[in-house]
Formats: structure tokens, sequence, C-alpha cells
């Protein structure tokens, strides 16, 4: 028997509070009954699990043509909030025959408490802290809200003693800030900080300009490098308790200035120079970690309260325009889109993170494909303009990376990441640690596993001690490139080279790492390295070195295809890495050959060395 499934249900495997639009308009065979629910197959084969006080027989029966008339109009079907409510069924019209439409009250859709938002503490801010998170228009709540600020430059000083004296109450105005003065004492590039003879001016700008600025100290963190080392001396803690000595005489304070240094990891030695601010890992309950950022907390949980409130307005339909195009579709690609919708809301409200992979295995039958979800979940992200860590769907990751690093948290002395004995799998956590140290001089990037591997075999990290070795595995993927541009940030003065085959492929996957994935910008996030600089194995090279003729690939009709997209990728470009793309990609094309990095290893151990001696 056909029945018409005119409804707004409930998935069963759902939560209650996620609604569904399933199917609207559409005549269904009710194949099996499972408790409560009829399994109902639809024209395209897809089975959804309804209510059976949702479905209703339609139709004029006493005519041949009763299928291609319906009781209502389809816009009254597909209105959001009907459903074909139980009770007896009516008589309407003679010769028809269906249950009553009732009006259903509001639907709840998300229901789930929010969650309460972070008690605020009182922190000490840097620059970083100040400009990257908030912002020059936040200042004044800033100023609300913590006692002790830090400063490195007068910009910023500038910008409190402005935010103060825009307040409305005249007890507030004249309300006295304190701040510390950040020193870099360890003179790291990746760390924020006034250079040590920079200090004296600021200070002296502060004191005779800032008048509601209290300067009461001094602050650094140090070297990671000093901190680790056991010993009983610091000279990063040694200059900043010298430069405040100085900086007392010249400036004629009535007070003396305090001294903020160190981490929880040598907190000890840094009350022995004379620290009386230490920053310590807090607790707010349990044991649960109080955050050293939590302007970037307070920030993070803003911008996934605005997702969530984007997400309740697609789904109300209330959204405008914008709202509308994204349930443009056909149905079963509107089903995907919204069922994404949902496991994307559930993650943001229970604050929890997933893979793409479990995403779609819990609604296999639905997605049918792995690409089918990736589509549904690039077409949220373009909807949301956010990317796929925003939405808390993140990538199982291929790379690992060896070398001369290591990554701290500067709140916990257990959290250490060493790439120096074996190699670390390469994963989003491994980017929110707070601390980088790393006697490097260059990153190498090699494609492929068995290169990466042969490399550590030949003790490559031995002859070059202070280097790092790190590979995707192939075509990179969102977690390693990530991982990649967060080094090029904490690292800025690292060099950083990659090493692919001389074919299309690994062309291409270079122009990824250098300048991101060309699919999706939305989706991966802006994650480049305009560094990264292309070692080889360079097309122009094979000609130089005694490669066996069999290891020399022709190329194919696809190949030369790609050639032609990689030439139109790199016109936007500068114009000195255009050129080399263009000769290498002209090299390729004229003598249709390609090689992979495989091919080195087919020169003998005595060929190999007297290469090397020549060149």
């Amino acid at each position: 028997m056909l029945y018409e499934v005119i409804t707004i249900e409930i998935v069963p495997n759902s939560l209650k509070a996620h609604v569904m639009i399933t199917e609207a308009g559409g005549c269904a065979e009710v194949v099996r009954h499972q408790d409560a629910f009829a399994i109902v197959r639809m024209p395209n084969k897809h089975e959804y699990a309804l209510r059976k006080e949702c479905m209703a027989v339609v139709g004029k029966l006493s005519c041949d043509d009763w299928a291609k008339k319906q009781w209502g109009s389809p816009q009254m079907h597909r209105r959001f909030g009907y459903r074909m409510a139980s009770g007896p069924s009516i008589r309407a019209k003679q010769g028809y025959q269906g249950r009553k439409i009732r009006r259903l009250p509001p639907v709840r859709t998300f229901d789930q408490p929010t969650p309460p938002p972070l008690p605020l503490q009182k922190f000490t801010l840097t620059k970083r802290q100040l400009s990257h998170n908030y912002g020059n228009a936040a200042v004044p709540k800033l100023v609300a809200e913590f006692n002790n600020l830090t400063v490195d430059s007068a910009k910023y000083a500038d910008a409190l003693q402005r935010a103060i004296e825009a307040r409305g109450d005249e007890q507030q105005q004249q309300q006295l800030l304190n701040v510390f003065i950040q020193v870099n004492t360890s003179g790291e590039p990746n760390k924020r900080g006034v250079r040590p003879d920079q200090l004296l001016p600021l200070a002296k700008h502060i004191t005779a300009q800032c008048h509601n600025l209290s300067l009461i100290g001094l602050m650094s963190i140090g070297a990671i490098a000093q901190s680790l080392g056991g010993g009983e001396e610091n000279a990063d803690f040694a200059l900043l308790r010298r430069l405040r000595d100085e900086l007392q005489v010249q400036l004629r304070l009535p007070n003396m200035l305090e001294l903020s240094m160190g981490m929880s990891a040598d907190y000890h030695l840094a009350i022995k120079y004379g620290s009386t601010n230490v920053r310590r890992r807090q607790t707010l309950k349990r044991n649960e970690r109080q955050p050293a950022d939590c302007p970037a907390i307070m920030a993070q949980q803003s911008r996934t309260a605005s997702l969530v409130t984007a997400i309740e307005h697609i789904h109300r339909q209330d959204g405008g325009r914008a709202s509308a195009a994204f349930v443009r579709a056909p149905p079963n690609v509107v089903s995907q889109r919204m069922r994404v919708l949902a496991q994307v809301y559930e993650l943001l409200v229970r604050n929890r993170r997933a893979t793409k992979r479990d995403l779609y295995y819990e609604h296999k039958k639905l997605y049918g494909t792995q690409i089918n979800f990736n589509r549904a979940l690039t077409a949220l992200c373009k909807q949301l303009s956010a990317s796929r860590s925003e939405l808390h769907v993140i990538s199982c990751s291929r790379g690992f990376a060896i070398g001369n690093l290591r990554l701290f948290d500067g709140m916990d002395d257990d959290s250490v990441v060493d790439f120096r004995a074996s190699p670390v799998a390469i994963v989003e956590s491994l980017c929110h640690f707070s601390l980088v140290h790393s006697e490097a001089q260059f990153l190498l990037v090699v494609e492929k596993d068995a290169i990466f591997q042969r490399l550590i075999d030949e003790q490559f990290l031995h002859k070059f001690p202070r280097g790092i070795l790190l590979t995707g595995r192939g075509y990179p993927d969102f977690c390693t490139r990530q991982f990649l541009h967060w080094l090029s940030v904490q690292l800025p003065a690292l060099p950083m080279l990659a090493l692919v085959d001389a074919d299309p492929y690994g062309v291409e996957i270079f122009l990824t790492y250098k300048y991101g994935s060309s699919r999706s910008i939305v989706e991966a996030g802006a994650f480049h390295l305009p560094r990264l600089r292309w070692l080889g194995f360079l097309p122009s090279e094979a000609q130089k070195l005694p490669i066996p003729s069999n290891q020399c690939l022709q190329l194919s009709e696809k190949d030369r295809k790609r050639i032609e997209r990689i030439a139109q990728r790199t016109n936007g470009h500068g114009e000195e890495e255009r050129s080399l793309f263009n000769y290498e990609l002209s090299v390729m094309l004229n003598s249709s050959q390609k090689l992979e990095l495989e091919a080195l290893c087919s020169i003998s151990r005595f060929r190999g060395p007297t290469l090397r001696r020549q060149q």
C-alpha cells in the first residue's frame, strides 16, 4: 500500500531535540514495522523511519487517478511545523479520505542548556593577548575586568590610558591600573617583549604621559633552555633583576619595582632571584586547569556561540536568502546537509570533537559515500564562513616529524613532546602548546614516507643534528599543513625546504604546502608557507645525474593536463618563482619523462660520494 509522507519527524537515532526534515510530498512504500516506527521506502530507494501516527492515507479512493490528486496544497504540506496528526479518519469530501491536519505547537528545535561562561579571573595579559584576541575596541572591557596588565610598547600603554579616561564615572576615571613592562631578556624572536635597550624610554613614557597607569614592575619569561638546564643560575633572571635596579635609580621611583619571572617549571629559581609574582597553574574546580590564555578561551567561546546561533537560524529557515541558498538543492542533498548541520550543532553544544570519518559512519546509509559527506560539510563551512576546526570537525593526520624540536606547556611541567628520540605523529593538539624550543637550522619536508624512513635509517639526523624532518606521507592533509603553518609562526627565522618527486604530482604537492589547498580555502583555512623553498628533486637535475634508464617514466596524457593546470596556478605568484616553475615544467614536457625520489637510490654507493665531491 502507498502512503503519503508529509512530515517533519524525529529520527530515532538522533537526539530528541534534533528535528529533521525527512521527506515531504512524496509517495512511500511501507516495508516493515519496528516498534513505534514504520520503515518506509521512497522512490529514490532511501528508507526512513517515521512514526505511524504521522502518516496518512490521502487521495481519491473512488477514482482510478487517486494517486495524482492530493488532499491539501503542496505548499501546506511542505510548510515547516505541519504534519499529519494522529486521530480517527474523517470524511473530508465525497470520494476523499484522510486524516485531519492540525497545527502543531512551536517546535523546540535546540533546547540544550547553554554552557555557563568561564568565570573571569585576574591574569597578566601580554601584547599578543591584548591586540590579537580582543583588539583596541575591547580595551575598555579589559580595563574594567583585570587589575594587572602587561604592556611592551607605548602604543598599548596609551590605549589603556584612553580607555580609563573615556569612563563616564569620575571616580573610575581617577582609578590607577597596575601594569608590568614585559622585557624580552632572552632575545628570542618568537617571544613578545621590549628589548632591554628600549626599557627606559618606555618606562619614562608610562610615568610621564599615562597618569592612570601605575608602573609596579617588570616581567619576563626567559629562555626555555635556561629554565630546563637544572642549574642554580639563570642569565635571563639575573638580567631582569639588574634592569630593575638600574631603572629604579634612573626614574627615582618611591616604591621598589616588583619582578615577575619564569613559569611553573622554574618558579623556585625565580623566587631566589627576587620574583614576587610567578605565573603558576591554578585550578577552577576539581582537577580542571585554569587556562593560561583566558582572553583566547573567551574569544573561542564567543565564536562557538555565534556559530550555534547561525545554525539555529538556518534550521528555522529565518536567515533570509543565505539560509534559503543552503537548502536550495535536490532532496537527497538537502537531507545530507541538514544531517551535517545537526551533527555539527551537537559537537558545538557539547564541546566535543570528532573526525570526518566518525561523522560519516554515524549515518553511512544517508550519505552513501564519504565524498557526499565531504561536500555537505564544505557547503556548511561556506555557509557559516568557518573552517572545519572551528566547527569541531578534525581530520586524522598521516604526518610524522622528527628532529631538534620540543614543545612545552607553560602551565604544566609534565606536558612535553620531544621530537628528538623518535618520529611523532602530527595531531591538531600539538598546535595548542605555548612554548617551542628548537635549535634547528632547517626543516626538510619530504613527500613520501619511504624516503622519510630511509633518511632516518641512513643516520640523516646524526649528520645534521640541527635539523627537522617532516613528511605528510603523500598529499598533505589538513593537520600536517596546520602544524607547519603554526611552526612557521613560532619559529619565524627557521628555513623550510621541500623534497618532492620530479613529476606533476610532486610539483602539485609542493604548491599545496606552499600556497594551501586549491579545493576549499574556507573549509581548510589559510594555512600556507610563503617561505618554503623547492629543494628538489628538480626535473632539470635528472640530466646531470647517472640515473638508469629503467627509472625514467613516460608522461601520460593525464600528466600533461595536470602540468597545464599547475602552470595556470603559478601565474598569480612572483616573477622569480613563476619563471622557475615554467622552466622546470617545460623541461619535463620536452623530455616527456618523470622521475621519483627512489630513482636517486639507484645510484651506486661509489658514484654517490663521487658526485657530491664534484658538486
